[in-house]
């Protein structure tokens, strides 16, 4: 659903079209396409089917695999639709997205601000409540751009992915330490299940509070009846009481 009403335009004058695009922007269970002027590109949005402005709603900024485009899964199947403004996002320049490399962050960088003040224009957005994350290149892009943006993020979900194999740059500690991490990869994904573990493992290290789930017999996707960890994983760190639940005692590891 496009948020462009050329004919409606005709027909009704600009406060009253402003009228009509402001609800359909806000319509639970709706997912829109949104210009993005930072990019020069868009964005789509779901939003909740519980969705009510009188509350401030957590933010999940997602960004999609290679030669893909902007979408909402799989956070969207993960949470059954319900408590989470969900973004899926263009990349800034097609010089990160092929590279995602730190020299291209600063473009990056304004993007993902640009985004989150539109957002925060149109929806009801708690900005503590940002959530980053992504499957495949989406994941590995949550790696640098995650570790990067730092504070600003309640968490990190990296699907199908690692950290980025070429990137050796440990993050600053005030970027990672209690930071919630979720990594799910399927065991059956020869290439990235091992830098899924191996991110995991490093990320532990560095003293982040990482959730590990391993999706026996799987390949390369998602499929959220194989995994509840996420949803419950996202609802936790969104919640009231984000305290890790057994201190800081290794990986929880969950399998599928």
């Amino acid at each position: 659903m496009a948020c462009a009403f050329p004919a409606a335009a005709d027909l009704l004058g600009d406060e009253a079209l402003e009228d009509v695009v402001r609800s359909a922007r806000a319509a639970p269970g709706v997912e829109l396409r949104i210009d993005t002027p930072s990019n020069d590109s868009y964005m789509v949005v779901y939003v909740p089917s519980d969705y009510s402005p009188d509350a401030d709603w957590p933010l999940i900024l997602c960004y999609h695999g290679a030669r893909g485009t902007p979408t909402t899964w799989p956070f969207r199947q993960a949470t059954d639709g319900e408590g989470f403004i969900i973004a899926g996002l263009e990349y800034g320049t097609k010089a990160y997205a092929s590279g995602l490399r730190h020299q291209n962050l600063r473009t990056e960088v304004a993007h993902f601000e640009a985004v989150v003040e539109q957002l925060v224009g149109m929806y009801s957005v708690d900005i503590e409540r940002v959530f980053m994350g992504g499957f495949s290149q989406g994941g590995y892009s949550t790696t640098v751009l995650g570790e990067h943006l730092g504070e600003r993020l309640a968490g990190l979900a990296v699907l199908g992915a690692g950290r980025v194999y070429v990137d050796s740059r440990r993050p600053a500690k005030s970027a990672i330490w209690r930071k919630p991490v979720f990594v799910g990869c399927g065991t059956e994904d020869k290439t990235h299940h091992p830098r899924a573990l191996e991110a995991a493992a490093l990320y532990r290290w560095w003293g982040a509070d990482v959730t590990l789930e391993e999706w026996q017999g799987v390949g390369h996707t998602f499929d959220a009846r194989r995994s509840t960890a996420l949803g419950e994983w996202l609802r936790k760190y969104a919640g009231d009481d984000p305290a890790p639940v057994n201190g800081f005692d290794g990986v929880r590891v969950i399998v599928r």
